[in-house]
């Protein structure tokens, strides 16, 4: 976190004693497990569109992941959203469409499934790029290697399930760009 990189810095030029530094960062997590814990963010949007959002689930390089409630479906979807509105890059539209389509194709039970792609409003006009697909609940393969919450032949089976879906894709000639050896 950058606040936690700058506390370090003022720490170690002297501008904080390692008692308010321990302070702030303890004041820091709390806040962060409060804004964790409380539906009512004010910078989370309550609408996308149709779709009710929920909470954040996740940020990455394209963009960020809500849980929403589709009224129509009367479901729970994860909704990706690319930020930044209309100021976005139309490169980055092209690509979340192109994941859109082809991730749409590909019909396999350790798939994601895609439900809809488009583009939706926001307060005050804003507009945002999104793909609507399966909310998947659980934690991570990494939460279960790090968490130890799985024994060996548990992870082994995952890992087997998720290289299933990954030579599906390829023999479909979809290759993950986010894929490392």
């Amino acid at each position: 976190s950058p606040c936690l990189r700058l506390g370090r810095w003022l720490l170690e030029c002297g501008y904080l004693t390692r008692e308010h530094h321990d302070e702030v960062v303890a004041m820091l997590k709390r806040h962060k497990a409060v804004r964790a814990a409380d539906d009512s963010d004010p910078h989370l949007p309550r609408r996308i569109g149709k779709y009710l959002v929920q909470r954040e689930i996740a940020r990455g390089g394209m963009g960020i992941v809500y849980e929403v409630h589709d009224p129509d479906l009367d479901r729970r979807v994860a909704l990706k959203v690319l930020p930044d509105g209309e100021f976005l890059d139309p490169d980055r539209v092209r690509r979340l469409r192109r994941e859109a389509v082809i991730a749409g194709r590909l019909a396999h039970p350790n798939i994601v499934a895609i439900h809809a792609a488009g583009t939706a409003s926001l307060p005050l006009g804003r507009r945002v790029h999104f793909i609507a697909m399966d909310y998947v609940e659980g934690t991570t393969l990494e939460e279960v290697v790090t968490q130890g919450t799985a024994d060996r032949r548990q992870v082994v089976h995952m890992v087997r399930d998720v290289a299933l879906a990954v030579a599906f894709a390829h023999s479909q000639g979809v290759i993950h760009r986010d894929l490392k050896p």
